[in-house]
């Protein structure tokens, strides 16, 4: 007994170590530039990967300051001053707190956030591996799915966006799911199925009644989703309930929904009070994305025939908009058989089902806009209808799940073609098998990430070094850096997502910032600054709560009267001069 359970220890571990091998060598050469690189893949400028450093940084410093997501602390994180409630006008990502413990060893954000980058692209493969062995699919086809989630090609395309290079949750999510609503297949006796090891139930038969820990691990991966990133969460949370839809009869036995009763406790406690003050801040701030921007961000059906990476089979039907959506040429094969043999499967039917409703649910809401049928829109109705959806900007990005689904799919046509041919033993059946193999290893490692693009990550140089001890040591006060950024591109705000990197070195908040969405106060704030710090506003400033300045040496709209009521912290040579301001500020009457 101890020698078995000691076997399967270490197949897991083995299997997770050849993961991890597999995310280094398809990221390749980010493992070479582990300490000065970050990944940056499709991305035209380093914004995004900045602020998610900064994102990084910030719930690592509240991690190891005993700052939980639930404290007020937390949500007021130092941008936007003196706004209140900033960490919610975009990605939260609180289950990067845990990364304070190899952040305490390394000392280097580069290191850590390299480090849960490749940690989760091998864990969407290793957890990919657990579910689909958990589904009564052989060993060696699961090992090959799990390698094509690894290898997932919308996770390598956006690579430089970091909270959503995690799917490892939805995968556990919608197993958890499939499992509560009883959709899973159960192990035929006499069969080579009954082997397989169903690593993550605590069940013998996934066909059993679910238990109240089958709900807890439900609410659990749902909530987990959501901590890695609200987005994958929003998108996740809308696909589970339609899933459910076809299923709810299921719901009348009292097992499954006590389970499901569960999975909303567990979730609502834990992600509940995380959504309330995303919805709080929204409200006050009236935000929502312009259809315009959604029609710009919204994929074609085309799109799903263009492929990222080195593939055998190109098909690029417009290169201009360079959106590659498709899984790969033979994972649609594979996806598609899977759907037609799952219907003539009694085994696997309500799985095949439950998997192709939430996959074409994908695929049509990933249109957003361009789905018309007449004078409908169903994005607008649906984002008017669906709470957190008018904040929605990329609606293609449920082509993650798209592509989700077309794995498991493949997997499950790879695993019934092999059962069907293993009854007979002749040369056709054994020809045949090899065949399955040869294509289902194809359709994983096909397409291939290209080359991964790199991004020098924020650094201080050594010109750097005296403000960034000033301020340190400076009293309490706000800061705010020159110039100002107020335009609508991305690339705009690269030198601003920096400055809040280095930002959490000083401590100091920043009445600068970036954002997936910007109060108008900020916005208002920042018109005037551009203007010129006069000393008009260096008296609203002042009244703000903002006592110091930062002026890059290219920076000239200024003018010199402006510095005669600023007393300079750095020495006249330094390439960024820091001020203070000490204009007097009137008392209110």
């Amino acid at each position: 007994m101890l020698s078995s359970k000691l076997r399967k220890v270490a197949n897991l571990s083995a299997s997770f170590v050849a993961y991890c091998l597999l995310s280094v060598l398809s990221t390749w050469p980010l493992c070479s530039n582990f300490e000065t690189r970050l990944p940056l893949a499709s991305e035209d400028a380093r914004t995004v990967p900045y602020f998610n450093m900064w994102t990084l940084g910030w719930n690592i410093h509240c991690a190891n300051n005993v700052i939980l997501p639930y404290s007020t602390g937390y949500w007021n994180a130092p941008i936007f001053f003196p706004e209140q409630n900033s960490l919610a006008m975009s990605e939260v990502q609180p289950a990067t707190m845990v990364l304070a413990a190899p952040f305490a060893l390394f000392r280097s954000l580069t290191v850590v956030y390299n480090i849960y980058f490749l940690i989760s692209i091998a864990l969407n493969g290793w957890v990919s591996y657990l579910v689909l062995r958990s589904l009564k699919i052989r060993d060696l086809i699961s090992f090959v799915g799990g390698a094509a989630m690894t290898l997932l090609p919308i996770v390598h395309w956006q690579a430089g966006v970091l909270q959503l290079v995690p799917v490892w949750g939805l995968v556990w999510a919608f197993y958890s799911l499939a499992k509560v609503i009883g959709v899973l297949p159960e192990a035929k006796p006499g069969t080579a199925d009954k082997q397989v090891t169903n690593s993550m139930s605590n069940s013998k038969q996934s066909g059993s009644q679910p238990s109240l820990i089958d709900g807890t691990m439900l609410g659990l991966s749902l909530s987990l989703s959501f901590a890695m990133s609200a987005h994958h969460g929003l998108f996740l949370s809308a696909l589970c309930g339609i899933g459910v839809l076809p299923f709810l009869h299921t719901f009348l036995n009292r097992h499954r929904a006590g389970a499901l009763m569960v999975a909303g406790s567990v979730f609502f406690m834990l992600t509940g009070p995380l959504v309330y003050k995303h919805y709080l801040v929204n409200q006050k701030h009236g935000f929502a994305r312009e259809v315009s921007v959604v029609e710009q961000l919204s994929a074609k059906p085309t799109d799903y025939i263009s492929v990222f990476g080195r593939s055998y089979l190109r098909c690029d039907p417009d290169p201009k908009r360079a959106w590659h959506l498709s899984p790969g040429f033979a994972t649609s094969i594979l996806a598609i058989l899977g759907i037609l043999s799952g219907c003539f499967s009694s085994n696997r039917r309500r799985l095949t089902a439950f998997l192709t409703v939430i996959g074409g649910a994908a695929f049509v809401l990933s249109l957003g806009t361009n789905f018309q049928v007449g004078p409908v829109n169903l994005w607008q109705i649906w984002s008017d209808c669906v709470p957190g959806f008018g904040q929605v900007r990329s609606s293609y990005r449920f082509a993650y799940f798209v592509q989700i689904i077309s794995v498991v799919l493949g997997a499950l046509a790879v695993e019934q073609a092999w059962g069907t041919l293993s009854g007979t033993q002749t040369c056709w059946s054994r020809t045949l098998k090899a065949s399955v193999v040869v294509f289902g290893v194809l359709a994983a490692f096909d397409p291939w990430p290209p080359a991964m693009k790199l991004a020098v990550p924020p650094s201080l140089s050594s010109h750097d070094a005296e403000w960034i001890e000033r301020l340190t040591e400076a009293p309490p006060g706000a800061l705010l850096i020159l110039p100002c950024s107020t335009a609508d591109t991305v690339q705009d705000y690269e030198s601003v997502s920096e400055w809040m990197v280095t930002g959490l070195q000083h401590g100091k908040p920043l009445v600068n910032g970036y954002s997936g969405f910007f109060p108008s106060s900020h916005t208002s704030l920042m018109d005037r600054c551009r203007d010129g710090l006069t000393l008009k506003v260096q008296e609203e400033l002042a009244r703000l709560g903002v006592r110091y300045i930062l002026v890059n040496s290219y920076y000239s709209r200024l003018a010199s009267d402006d510095f005669d009521a600023l007393k300079q912290l750095t020495s006249p040579n330094s390439r960024v001069q820091l001020y203070e301001i000490t204009i007097a500020v009137p008392l209110a009457p």
